[in-house]
């Protein structure tokens, strides 16, 4: 899931624990939610895709 977001994270060299502090949530909340068991809220594509500098949030978090 979620296979863009994980590659600008590879790309931009940002690590889980990052991305979880930016939204403001445990790593492993981050985890679920990197695996589609759990849906990402609005705020949090919205801080994570700020702190990536991705600005089209539908194709950062589009579901493969």
């Amino acid at each position: 899931m979620f296979r863009n977001l994980r590659a600008e994270m590879v790309r931009r060299n940002v690590k889980q624990e990052q991305i979880a502090k930016v939204a403001k949530m445990h790593k492993c909340t981050l985890s679920r939610k990197l695996s589609g068991k759990v849906p990402f809220t609005i705020n949090e594509a919205i801080a994570i895709g700020s702190f990536l500098k991705c600005t089209d949030l539908i194709k950062l978090f589009k579901k493969f």
